[in-house]
């Protein structure tokens, strides 16, 4: 395997480690895709490789940018960019899974902290 091929197995592998980091089923990657969980492990397996269309859908689970992993070259860090779209889609991730009293509370102590900074300036 060469080329495209070679990235996008590298891309699944990441989008694999990080479904596993974060604790997440391969069937909750399938329904936010809109496929079955069968078809996401033989993605991870290498018996098939995702089109763009779903390899898109599933990074966007995560926050990330599949075109500008795509853009990299083998062995190149990290964009900025990326980096940040990685760490938004993060805390959108994290920011769901919390109860609704918990992200009242987040916006709640968010808006003090806003109200007291403004009145420093």
């Amino acid at each position: 395997m060469s080329g495209i091929g070679t990235q996008i197995t590298e891309i699944v592998n990441e989008l694999r480690e990080e479904r596993q980091r974060l604790n997440k089923s391969q069937q909750e990657v399938a329904d936010g895709v809109g496929v079955s969980r069968g078809q996401v492990g033989h993605w991870e397996t290498g018996k098939q490789e995702p089109n763009t269309d779903h390899l898109e859908r599933w990074a966007g689970l995560f926050g990330w940018s599949i075109r500008l992993r795509l853009e990299r070259q083998p062995g190149q860090a990290a964009e900025p960019e990326e980096d940040f779209a990685a760490i938004v889609g993060r805390l959108g991730i994290i920011w769901r899974s919390l109860p609704e009293s918990a992200r009242h509370g987040i916006a709640d102590l968010t808006r003090g902290l806003a109200a007291m900074v403004s009145k420093e300036r």
